[in-house]
């Protein structure tokens, strides 16, 4: 042999497989083993499908313990609580006069 020739040695225990369903080892997100059709929600991981969050009013959002969830340019993922973040900004009056940067103030509709 010189020092162009390829050697390969094979292994008995070696399989090859077209079945994506036998192989093991298979990829995970989240520790979850990826296999059939998996929604963002069964990863644990948030989607980018509106219809899949339910809508639910500021008043509850408050009372409930919600989070505002921030994404930085580097990908990292923080929370605020929505009651610190809209402490004394939002609020109602028959007033508007005198509105402060970063508040808002709704106008109680006349009837």
């Amino acid at each position: 042999m010189n020092d162009q020739d390829v050697k390969v040695r094979v292994r008995p225990s070696v399989t090859l497989s077209d079945n994506y369903l036998r192989l093991t080892n298979k990829p995970k997100i989240n520790g979850i083993e990826l296999v059939g059709e998996m929604t963002a929600a069964s990863l644990n991981i948030m989607s980018n499908d509106m219809a899949e969050y339910q809508e639910i009013s500021l008043g509850a959002a408050l009372t409930s313990g919600s989070f505002f969830l921030a994404i930085s340019e580097q990908n990292e993922v923080g929370k605020i609580r929505l009651d610190k973040l809209t402490e004394g900004r939002f609020s109602t009056t028959d007033d508007i006069s005198d509105v402060q940067v970063g508040n808002y103030i709704f106008k109680e509709r006349e009837r």
